[in-house]
């Protein structure tokens, strides 16, 4: 999918990165607004963990790719190499998020 379609694998990944950071959320029960915005949503995991914040502050960047992609008025098209860029910042989330997860869960 990524050299298909560089704009779908983009929206796939701010997806992949927002949604491993609403399940850390959830999981330490703390409230979040309905949002794409991961600046405000990492926002959030920092202040529970401050040690998240590094790689929070690098997703950032893929908060525009929630929308700007999904419709015909489109900014421009993502290349190949942004969509790995974009993959590869959400994957660092998503393993750094499964891995603060199994800690918590083996901890209790």
């Amino acid at each position: 999918m990524l050299r298909a379609e560089p704009s779908r694998s983009v929206f796939h990944s701010q997806q992949a990165a927002e949604k491993a950071i609403k399940a850390f959320l959830t999981f330490h029960q703390i409230a979040f607004r309905r949002t794409h915005n991961l600046t405000d949503l990492g926002s959030q995991c920092a202040a529970a963990d401050s040690s998240l914040e590094p790689v929070l502050r690098e997703v950032e960047a893929l908060t525009d790719y929630a929308s700007a992609f999904r419709y015909p008025d489109a900014p421009y098209e993502p290349d190949d190499a942004e969509a790995a860029e974009a993959q590869a910042l959400a994957a660092k989330l998503c393993e750094e998020m499964h891995r603060r997860l199994d800690k918590s869960v083996e901890s209790e």
